[in-house]
């Protein structure tokens, strides 16, 4: 078997948004010297929110071997990268672009489209009245979308569809059960990690672990920045970024 067919998809998953992660945490440093100043983001905060899923992929991906104990190697991570499926990386790839290019460019793309959909669907439903949500002024909604964008929904994407999946395959790779143990086991811990954000309501909590299964089926399907998007969405129209396109 190939070495790169061999690794398992939580693993290829976050190696093959390598190239994103690192400029998610370019942008996650330049808030930790800035952010207080420009958007009154506090420096424990994004200290937190950049060191913590940084670290944990850090860890989880050097704890993680082949078959045969081997390591990954960069090398493995670019032939991961060469095999993607999508229609877009063919295109890239047929383009002539460079792997590093092509991966950040599939990423970004994958980025805006999960977002974009998602805010204008989120919106559609709050027009509907099917959805309640809150309201923000300009110098709310200003550090509402620094955070959301570049802190929160990276740092959650990334633990909660990445690394704990991730640690949950590795652990439970011989269980027939796998991949029903990594959906439900990964996003009940994300729902109870909401808990206090959502007074701990259960109906609200078993959205959260619904919300939570959807956003790891889009990360298995078009990869982890697509999630970040949907999930920024998600958190912008629910504190009412967005309501005043709709006279909310």
């Amino acid at each position: 078997m190939d070495e790169t067919q061999e690794l398992t998809e939580p693993v290829s998953l976050l190696l093959s948004s390598r190239n994103f992660f690192v400029l998610v945490i370019v942008f996650q440093f330049i808030l930790i010297i800035n952010g207080e100043y420009l958007y009154g983001i506090s420096t424990t905060a994004a200290i937190i929110y950049m060191l913590v899923p940084a670290a944990l992929m850090v860890y989880m991906i050097s704890m993680t071997k082949l078959s045969n104990g081997k390591p990954i190697s960069w090398e493995m991570l670019e032939g991961s990268m060469k095999g993607r499926k999508d229609p877009l990386s063919d295109y890239l790839r047929k383009a002539g672009w460079s792997v590093s290019y092509f991966s950040l460019g599939v990423q970004l793309t994958y980025l805006l489209l999960g977002f974009m959909l998602a805010f204008v669907s989120l919106l559609f439903i709050v027009m509907q009245g099917w959805l309640e949500v809150g309201s923000v002024d300009a110098i709310q909604a200003r550090s509402a979308i620094v955070y959301t964008l570049i802190l929160v929904a990276p740092a959650e994407s990334i633990i909660f569809v990445g690394i704990i999946p991730l640690w949950l395959s590795l652990t439970f790779a011989k269980s027939s059960k796998r991949i029903y143990i990594i959906y439900i086991v990964s996003q009940a811990i994300f729902a109870i990690f909401h808990f206090a954000a959502y007074g701990g309501m259960m109906a609200s909590l078993a959205f959260a672990f619904f919300m939570g299964i959807v956003f790891l089926w889009t990360a298995r399907t078009y990869g982890i920045p697509a999630v970040i998007g949907v999930h920024a969405a998600w958190n912008l129209v629910i504190i009412g970024i967005g309501s005043p396109m709709i006279g909310a």
